[in-house]
């Protein structure tokens, strides 16, 4: 059997840092075998004289990192044998919290013929904001905030109603995935808005703005940079996957948009060394989650018909356009799995520590995987794809 290995860059101090990130975890000291029972949740480290074994069948989870700082878990048993499956999947550093959809404070203006008054201005029309950072060493950045759109209301005269036209706000751009072991996925950007044009004679016809209220539609903020590499390719590392920045909110439109989601949570860490031997047929996974969806855009309308009159026309409602989409999340970035047996290792299940897909792309790449006498050790890294 061999496997395909990932080259990566490392930076100095991880290690030590590492070492501290796990003082959090408690530990546990247990006295003969220790079977898990499906829906088990476990944390922190396990001190067990006797066999640590998952039967068929039986899912046991760890302790995401949000709900007590550790995202870890070590098994030092007598012999390990793991027939069902033991899951860290987004047990690690949490991706970021996503971004808020665009307003409008004056919707009202455009929406009905209350404030029907002389090409009124009606700014901001508020822009998609962009998600916030994940956490972790190697976090996602969130994205840059959308631009506001802005314009006028229609206005009824006595001889020449004017149309009203108002720009959507834009989409704010996407979190950047998560980086262990290789570099996370790059961000998207939000889309831009759009300007209303009724039809081909309204232009003539439309609300002069002021200075201080063009017709404007705003633009869809970048997506997030990538961080640098944490963890190695040929070291002893053993740490949590980061999360992914923040999804971010859609822009403003005649209606309103939708917020952004969560960046996806880091892949936790697990340890297993048997001082005799350690048998895998069931799953082993600390893999990183997806990126939450981008909010999006509010669709573009038009206002009731508010001038009354004995001709009705185009020129007599305020048009808005669509807001711009905001950009998706980016994935965690997959945790770390290290394997040791001083006896027997035999791995006929599965082991995976890959990470989290960013929403608009499909991008793969290669997770790590050592094989050094009878320890394993994985590290995964955004959009790892573990092939034997």
């Amino acid at each position: 059997m061999y496997y395909r290995i990932s080259l990566l860059i490392h930076f100095l101090g991880c290690l030590i840092i590492s070492h501290s990130l796990f003082s959090q975890c408690p530990t546990q000291n247990i006295l003969g075998n220790f079977t898990a029972t499906n829906g088990q949740i476990l944390t922190g480290t396990y001190n067990i004289s006797g066999i640590f074994y998952i039967p068929a069948g039986v899912n046991v989870f760890v302790v995401a990192h949000s709900v007590n700082a550790c995202g870890a878990l070590e098994i030092y048993a007598d012999s390990i044998r793991i027939e069902g499956t033991l899951s860290a999947v987004g047990a690690g550093f949490e991706g970021g919290a996503g971004g808020f959809a665009g307003f409008c404070a004056d919707s009202i203006r455009f929406q009905d013929c209350s404030l029907n008054s002389q090409c009124m201005g009606i700014t901001p029309v508020t822009f998609g904001a962009a998600g916030l950072d994940g956490l972790g060493w190697g976090f996602g950045n969130g994205g840059i905030n959308g631009t506001n759109g802005s314009g006028r209301k229609n206005s009824c005269n006595a001889t020449s109603d004017r149309v009203g036209r108002v720009g959507g706000s834009g989409g704010g751009g996407g979190g950047a995935g998560g980086s262990y072991g290789g570099l996370g996925s790059n961000a998207g950007n939000g889309t831009a808005a759009t300007m209303p044009i009724p039809s081909a004679n309204s232009p003539a016809n439309t609300c002069s703005p002021a200075n201080t209220v063009p017709f404007v539609a705003g633009n869809g903020g970048n997506g997030g940079a990538i961080s640098l590499i944490y963890g190695t390719n040929t070291g002893n590392d053993w740490d949590l996957g980061s999360g992914g920045g923040g999804a971010a909110g859609g822009g403003r439109g005649y209606f309103p948009a939708q917020n952004g989601e969560n960046g996806g949570n880091g892949g936790g860490a697990i340890k297993l060394i048997a001082t005799k031997g350690c048998y895998i047929s069931g799953n082993v996974l600390a893999d990183g989650e997806t990126g939450g969806k981008g909010g999006d855009g509010g669709d573009g309308g038009e206002s009731p018909r508010c001038c009354i009159d004995l001709c009705p026309q185009i020129n007599e409602h305020t048009y808005v356009g669509a807001g711009g989409g905001g950009a998706g999340g980016g994935g965690g970035s997959g945790g770390a799995i290290w394997i040791d047996a001083g006896g027997d290792l035999q791995i006929l299940g599965i082991i995976s520590a890959n990470g989290g897909i960013l929403v608009q792309e499909d991008k793969e790449e290669l997770e790590i995987l050592f094989l050094i006498k009878n320890l394993l050790l994985f590290v995964g890294q955004q959009m790892g794809c573990l092939q034997p």
